[in-house]
């Protein structure tokens, strides 16, 4: 994809000179079969307004287990974005075979590049429902990866 005038290409892959990129996680454990992902990249307030969001209804009374992910860093190059997605995918895999996750409620704030990246690399992962903002803390179900 095109992004500020350069070629980003998902085949573009970290090295020993990619700048590391910081990500905060926090893992609420749950019983259900269903993972709810927040990643915010640069947006602090994504995993409060989704808690309050699903608080409404979607989440079986709490009880699914949720991943929040957060940087408050741009994300530079292509190579660190591959990065991004390595470290986010690891963890999401690391919850999903430990839980016996069926399906990733994903709720994301950041780059269209990392989404395009992430949903390149999202293959080994359990079926996906992306939700998209409609208003605050109100959120509809879009596509399935």
């Amino acid at each position: 994809m095109e992004y500020r005038g350069e070629v980003w290409a998902t085949d573009q892959h970290a090295d020993s000179e990619t700048p590391d990129y910081p990500i905060s996680g926090m893992y609420h454990e749950g019983t259900g079969e269903r993972l709810v992902v927040t990643i915010g990249i640069m947006k602090d307030q994504l995993a409060e307004e989704v808690r309050r969001f699903l608080e409404g209804g979607l989440n079986d009374d709490l009880t699914n287990p949720v991943l929040n992910i957060y940087s408050d860093k741009p994300i530079i190059s292509a190579k660190q974005a591959n990065m991004v997605v390595d470290k986010i995918k690891k963890e999401i895999q690391r919850i999903t075979s430990k839980n016996g996750i069926k399906v990733i409620d994903l709720f994301y704030a950041g780059p269209s590049h990392l989404a395009l990246f992430f949903g390149h690399r999202s293959n080994t992962l359990p079926p996906i429902q992306c939700y998209e903002r409609v208003s605050s803390n109100t959120y509809v179900a879009t596509c399935k990866i």
